[in-house]
């Protein structure tokens, strides 16, 4: 959920596959090609993202790193790859809260994304933005609630699809603030957009960089965030446990894992690895105009994780949405 546009200015990679080798930082068993396997065609964020960090990974260390886009079966055929590669930590998979999601949304995984795989550490986080079109007369929480009750009918909100993080997201806030809501998915996250600024849904919920232009162009004004800190692009603007949420939060995250046989000290060497990276000057560049940058350790990707596991795993079973989304 990172803007390609801020990507495509940060990161010095075309679309093909990206390749750099310099001395640096000795990973166990060096030699041969490693790849970040992206779940997503060229173009999006999450290879943007992917790109920038494996041009460090390679800049930095001795091992030279490739990108593989292998999209299909919402993230489910690059998952399936690295989950398949040999346990030596040169198959890396980018991933999202979806990953998370798709643990208790899908009936088909022929693996599990708790137990198969393992963190080698975040690279980015940022809060979600509840935002309404900017003719609306809602600014607050509370007008959104009365907006329900004056029109005698749910929330109508926009998302990029069934079971996506705005989703699932919106379910929680609609169960703990009793607003009733109802979900308009559509087909992208830019159709999501468009309903919105188009008085087709009555709000919705994005990241910081999806709304940007939109807000500053007065089409668009942010209501609340969905972090427990307020968002560091939008200060003045409420989190939704200040608005009377109490605790509540999601956060979208980009980070990279492996799979669970890799050995702890080639796990230890890639977050390592992932550490450096992140201090590198074009991608702090590039990483704070999408996002506050996470510290890359294994331990605050496996805090991050088991919290996601913990609010996904209820939310889904709470709206029944597995059996709803059984193919």
């Amino acid at each position: 959920m990172i803007s390609r546009r801020s990507f495509v200015a940060g990161a010095l990679a075309s679309a093909g596959a990206l390749c750099i080798s310099a001395p640096g930082i000795s990973l166990a068993q060096n030699g041969g090609i490693a790849r970040f396997v992206v779940p997503f065609a060229p173009g999006g964020s999450t290879d943007h993202l992917a790109r920038l960090i494996a041009q460090a990974f390679s800049s930095i260390s001795k091992q030279s790193y490739i990108v593989e886009n292998k999209p299909g079966g919402s993230g489910l055929v690059a998952a399936r790859d690295v989950f398949r590669a040999a346990p030596d930590g040169k198959a890396v998979l980018p991933i999202t809260p979806t990953f998370v999601i798709s643990e208790y949304i899908r009936n088909d995984m022929p693996f599990s994304v708790i137990k198969d795989f393992r963190p080698i550490g975040m690279a980015l986080t940022t809060p979600l933005i509840l935002v309404v079109n900017a003719a609306s007369d809602m600014h607050t929480l509370q007008d959104i609630k009365s907006f329900a009750e004056n029109k005698k009918r749910p929330v109508t909100y926009s998302t990029a699809g069934i079971g996506s993080v705005p989703h699932l997201s919106m379910q929680e806030l609609s169960s703990r603030s009793g607003i009733p809501m109802e979900h308009v998915p559509y087909k992208s996250g830019g159709e999501s957009q468009i309903a919105l600024l188009s008085n087709q849904v009555d709000v919705s919920l994005l990241t910081p960089v999806e709304i940007e232009n939109h807000v500053q162009a007065g089409k668009m004004r942010p209501v609340a965030s969905t972090g427990l800190k307020r968002a560091r692009t939008y200060p003045d603007i409420p989190t939704l446990a200040e608005a009377g949420i109490e605790n509540y939060e999601v956060i979208y995250f980009t980070g990279f894992a492996v799979r669970s046989s890799v050995p702890d000290e080639t796990v230890q060497q890639l977050s390592e690895l992932l550490q450096k990276s992140l201090k590198e000057p074009n991608v702090i560049e590039t990483l704070t105009r999408n996002g506050d940058i996470a510290h890359g350790t294994i331990a605050e990707a496996q805090d991050l994780l088991e919290k996601n596991n913990q609010l996904w795993a209820r939310v889904v079973k709470e709206a029944n949405l597995a059996e709803s989304h059984k193919s």
